[in-house]
């Protein structure tokens, strides 16, 4: 029996995936356990956990993978600052100073925790990490081309590949600084959201504008013979902003981290507005030449889409819609932290192993773990269990409540799936309003997702047969159907869209839930947002599920097909 571990660490979240003869059968963020939102150090916990949960040795170990190769990245990316000295010092003072906490030290971190020999420690090129981080989630692995779009991983930015099997063959790629990624995130800085991890609210707020800046924004960012204007941007030489002068020179000041955004209708708020909308639309149009081009020269109807920018649903919905496009494939998780799915699929077929298909995007821990104490029943009153709590949670939703969801093994990518979730009524815009705005703190201008049953799914939303299985993990914007529109208008954003899950897993206790919600209402659908408190990672187990509702004020908790009371 071959076990295979890959590794995302030190950029974005890091993760660890664990590959049993070409089966990937778990998944795991460090964050879950430290409870550290996006913590990209090594993941010594999560890694820790695999060893320990799966008892493996490091004897059993055939090899272990890392996500990209460290030193052409660091490399690359300092070329590029020394080359604009001395705007660039600080930049390249700071990237000095973190080299200690870098990939360049992946083999001594490693060797800390998991003694392998370094024969068995191999590195995946990054954008090659993204492409067979669909692997596991294809239903049959059938020759495509997939594209990469991320920040930047190794020397690229844009990536294309012919797939064939286990055979593939890079087309073509862009490089560092020439990033379509880090134009988006650039616009993410401007707008006063963190980087790699306000890029969706952006997107969000995109569906209010109506492209009154677009000639304007595409003048300054548009490159004739490149991908972006490098001149309108300052992420490849400055540590404290990613835009440039030419940037505020056009829009105006930049927007404040510190404070709120500004209110819906605030002349502030439409100046906000239309930069997103402009920014999401110059995304579309050069991602959307890059597929025409593809298409063109190949005449593949069938494609991936990997890298961060992959989490855009928008992008993907426009994608979708495309005439050529026969079948496109967007993994749970994307990014960075599902590229240690890619590289342990990398490592696997190393190996000698051939990828197993069609996976479950519920890999993670379940709620229960080892040497856990049971707090309980010091701080929930139990009212309902099996098949008595499903229509329990049916019913207190239909009557307003909102009601939290900890069962069986965690999400692999960053959207709730019913596992670590939060759900309402989609009827009632008291409560989701409560929801978004008073449970989750979110901005009055993000939209909440519904969750539908696969055999309901075509009377409330119209759904593309070539993107349908993303959608069994959000992974692509849908429009309704009228039926929807005026029955539960509220799950619905500004811009007629909705970033429906398809549930379809007859054992699972969310369809259950969903089921005993139909039979009660009528409706196939609840409104369900990933459990967490604003700022914190989603949930992992029990003891963060209790502590999360006592902060967040919510009165029901269902805990592995359990549901509770919280005591007053």
């Amino acid at each position: 029996m071959g076990y295979v571990i890959g590794v995302s660490a030190y950029f974005h979240e890091s993760s660890v995936s664990l590959f049993r003869d070409g089966d990937l059968i778990s998944f795991v963020r460090e964050e879950y356990f430290s409870r550290i939102k996006g913590d990209n150090k090594f993941p010594r916990i999560a890694l820790k956990y695999l060893l320990e949960h799966y008892n493996l040795s490091p004897k059993l170990i055939d090899c272990v993978a890392f996500y990209e190769k460290p030193l052409l990245g660091f490399l690359n990316i300092a070329l590029h600052a020394v080359k604009h000295l001395p705007a660039s010092r600080k930049l390249i003072f700071n990237n000095i100073l973190k080299i200690r906490n870098s990939g360049l030290f992946f083999i001594s971190d490693l060797q800390k925790y998991l003694p392998v020999s370094r024969s068995k420690i191999i590195f995946c090129p990054h954008h090659l990490s993204h492409v067979l981080s669909t692997f596991p989630f294809f239903e049959n692995n059938t020759p495509h081309i997939a594209v990469v779009i991320d920040g930047v991983g190794d020397l690229s930015c844009t990536s294309t590949f012919d797939v064939r099997g286990d055979e593939i063959a890079l087309l073509g790629s862009t490089t560092f600084p020439q990033s379509l990624g880090l134009m988006y995130s650039a616009v993410t800085d401007y707008l006063g959201f963190n980087i790699n991890d306000g890029e969706y609210k952006v997107m969000a707020l995109a569906a209010y504008g109506k492209g009154q800046l677009n000639d304007g924004f595409f003048e300054v960012v548009n490159s004739k013979n490149e991908d972006i204007n490098i001149s309108s941007f300052d992420f490849y030489k400055s540590l404290t902003r990613s835009y440039g002068e030419k940037f505020i020179e056009v829009f105006g000041s930049p927007y404040n981290k510190l404070e709120e955004f500004p209110e819906i209708g605030d002349s502030e708020f439409r100046r906000g507005v239309e930069i997103a909308f402009s920014a999401q639309k110059f995304l579309e149009n050069k991602i959307g030449a890059i597929f025409d081009k593809l298409y063109a020269e190949t005449r593949q109807r069938n494609f991936s889409l990997s890298g961060g920018v992959a989490l855009n649903s928008k992008l993907v919905m426009e994608l979708s819609q495309k005439d050529y496009v026969d079948n496109l494939l967007v993994p749970p998780n994307p990014g960075d932290s599902g590229a240690s799915i890619g590289a342990g699929a990398f490592g696997a077929i190393k190996m000698g192993f051939k990828i197993k298909h069609s996976k479950t995007p519920y890999l993670g821990p379940t709620p229960i773990q080892k040497k856990q104490k049971d707090i309980k029943l010091e701080f929930l009153t139990m009212i309902a269990e099996g098949d008595k709590s499903y229509f329990k949670v049916a019913e207190l939703v239909n009557n307003g409540e909102i009601v939290a969801l900890v069962n069986d093994k965690i999400e692999v990518g960053p959207r709730a799936l019913g596992h670590r979730s939060l759900v309402c009524d989609p009827r009632n815009e008291n409560s989701i309003k409560k929801l978004s705005q008073k449970v989750k703190r979110r901005e009055n201008f993000r939209p909440l997702a519904p969750s539908c049953l696969t055999d309901q799914l075509d009377e409330w939303f119209r759904v593309p047969k070539n993107i349908r299985r993303t959608l069994y993990w959000m992974g692509c914007l849908v429009r309704p159907t009228e039926k929807c529109m005026s029955v539960i208008p509220a799950v619905c954003h500004v811009d007629g869209t909705a970033r429906v899950q398809i549930v379809d897993q007859s054992g699972d206790a969310f369809y259950k839930i969903l089921g005993q919600f139909l039979m009660l209402t009528g409706i196939p659908i609840l409104v369900n947002t990933s459990f967490n408190c604003a700022g914190d990672p989603i949930v992992l187990d029990e003891q963060d599920a209790i502590l999360s509702v006592l902060r967040m004020e919510i009165n029901y908790l269902m805990i592995e097909n359990i549901l509770y009371e919280v005591k007053k």
